[in-house]
């Protein structure tokens, strides 16, 4: 895993026991999915919509653990919180950090693929990534 990168693929292979090539194909579809979650969860937010804050979070929280996008489950799950009063704190400021967070991870996605990808090409690669976050 890089220095930079928030995506575990390694603990996805192995909790979901996935093929490379179906993390590949997940992480190209959660791009877009999470983006309008996170569009969602902004249009909630202004219009102080707690309870879609709260679901449309914990929707973005599932994908984000089932990829290894471990610290944008994590922010996920503070906003999902404090949008059900469970953690006390500033549900604006968490929902910024949430987008940040989000932006920061879904940068790592296109070297997470491709990195993947170059594994699959390989006659000799191990399709469980061994070793390796990606």
């Amino acid at each position: 895993m890089s220095h930079a990168s928030q995506i575990d693929v390694e603990a996805s292979l192995k909790r979901m026991n996935l093929e490379v090539e179906d993390l590949v194909e997940m992480l190209q579809a959660a791009i877009p999915y999470l983006q309008d979650r996170m569009e969602s969860v902004c249009q909630a937010g202004r219009a102080s919509d707690n309870g879609r804050i709260a679901a449309d979070a914990h929707a973005i929280k599932g994908t984000a653990a089932v990829v290894g996008m471990e610290a944008l489950q994590v922010q996920a799950r503070r906003v999902e919180h404090v949008a059900k009063g469970i953690l006390g704190a500033d549900l604006t400021q968490e929902i910024e950090q949430l987008s940040v967070t989000m932006e920061s991870t879904l940068r790592d996605v296109p070297a997470a693929v491709d990195i993947l990808s170059a594994r699959t090409q390989s006659p000799d690669a191990d399709q469980r990534a061994p070793g390796s976050k990606y």
